[in-house]
């Protein structure tokens, strides 16, 4: 078997190519999300040094139930995510952003694919689906049934198509950054490390806007293995103030034709 150029090819190679899209659609997707003031220094020691911190140091904490998504013809998965605001400054690209931090998601195949097309930062995570309570909206991520994070939009009321307009303007102004590091057989070196670029666009039908809360988590390394580590990283993103909640119910395009590296 000789390996084409210029061909779709996923792990295991020896099945031969696969059919790649230019564009993955999520047609269903409700997410919550919560903002936050934290320390400028928290923010900018997770950042690798090509980026730096964009104004504000303002954390995003989001969950999303994502349903009828084309590339698992109709089902869905949940995510959980945390996002820090970063600029991106290079000999050719300037671009101002969303830098990837974790991702964890309840379905093996868009963790894979995530990884090794997009290079996310995804991780198999226990995620229930959000609970709704009046104008309570709640969600959390797991890891061997002990919780890692936890997101709440409380006392939330409808948004005016006015302000869902500027919403979308805003999210869409603001592509999603992240690292895509592959390690060498041993672990001690990289087969690739370099940042990218992953656009996307979303559309948003509608939306609410609450008082949010988060709540991060830190287990034992018995109790989680992986999270464990994560989480006590995570956690030196303390809240400081709370800049907004919001649910939004809509679709997004993920644009894996124009996924590439950032330069």
């Amino acid at each position: 078997m000789e390996l084409r150029k210029n061909t779709y090819y996923l792990m295991p190679i020896s099945i031969g190519p696969v059919k790649g899209q230019a564009v993955a659609k999520y047609e269903d997707v409700t997410t919550l999300t919560a903002l936050y003031l934290t320390e400028k220094d928290a923010v900018s020691n997770l950042l690798p040094k090509q980026f730096e911190i964009a104004d504000e140091p303002i954390v995003v904490v989001y969950y999303s139930k994502c349903g009828s998504v084309d590339f698992l013809a109709g089902g869905g998965y949940n995510i959980f995510g945390i996002n820090l605001p970063a600029v991106f400054n290079g000999h050719k690209d300037s671009i101002v952003g969303n830098y990837a931090l974790v991702l964890w998601e309840n379905n093996t195949i868009p963790i894979l694919l995530g990884r090794e097309l997009l290079g996310v930062p995804k991780l198999y995570g226990d995620l229930p689906d959000p609970s709704r309570m009046e104008n309570v909206w709640r969600a959390h991520v797991s890891e061997n049934g002990h919780r890692l994070a936890e997101i709440s939009v409380n006392n939330a009321t409808e948004i005016s198509q006015e302000n869902i307009q500027m919403m979308e303007q805003m999210t869409n102004s603001h592509p999603w950054m992240s690292w895509k590091y592959i390690p060498t057989g041993n672990g001690l070196n990289s087969e690739l490390s370099r940042p990218m670029l992953i656009p996307s666009k979303t559309r948003i039908k509608s939306a609410y806007s609450g008082e949010p809360e988060i709540g991060f988590f830190q287990p034992k390394w018995e109790q989680c293995p992986l999270g464990s580590q994560i989480m006590e990283v995570v956690s030196t993103l303390k809240p400081k103030e709370y800049r907004g909640g919001f649910v939004t119910h809509g679709s997004n395009d993920l644009l894996i034709g124009q996924v590439r590296p950032l330069e």
